[in-house]
């Protein structure tokens, strides 16, 4: 039983984590994920690995979508007079936070926010036994609470955690 509260994370750790449960699947552990207070976003991927998923009536659900947040300092730094410059061989190596992204920097960046959006929909699909196509209005960052996660299809059952305890023996 994995109990859960979680508002999200980072791609990277949210599928080192649903990797875990994937191999306890595979060693032939049952899992259930009792979703507390929130399972959005990375929660969710997490999640999506499960056996079985339950909810409670109040939990926030689903964020299924992917940001990429990257702070540059330019305007922060032209309004005290300090300006960057400088050559390069690559527009892609010229990332610096004291000047704003390339639109090649920019175009990877969304490149790789998209990518990890449709590896998130796929993951969803295949847990949910779903298309992409019936998982895609659910996702785009929405999030459901209670009932409406059940709903739609996101979770198996809104229970307690004692609920799923026994669900889980």
């Amino acid at each position: 039983l994995l109990h859960m509260n979680s508002p999200g994370g980072s791609v990277q750790a949210s599928e080192a984590i649903r990797s875990e449960i994937v191999a306890l699947r595979r060693a032939g552990k049952a899992v259930v994920v009792s979703m507390g207070g929130a399972a959005a976003s990375g929660g969710y991927w997490v999640a999506s690995a499960a056996d079985y998923i339950v909810a409670n009536p109040t939990t926030i659900t689903g964020s299924i979508g992917i940001f990429g947040i990257i702070n540059t300092f330019e305007n922060t730094l032209n309004q005290i007079g300090v300006h960057a410059d400088g050559v390069t061989t690559s527009p892609l190596v010229d990332a610096s936070l004291s000047r704003g992204l390339s639109l090649e920097i920019n175009q990877l960046i969304q490149s790789n926010v998209d990518n990890g959006y449709q590896q998130f929909i796929n993951l969803v699909a295949e847990a949910r036994d779903k298309t992409v196509s019936e998982i895609e209005p659910l996702a785009q960052g929405r999030v459901w609470i209670g009932q409406s996660s059940y709903k739609q299809g996101l979770v198996y059952q809104i229970v307690d955690f004692d609920d799923a305890l026994v669900k889980a023996a």
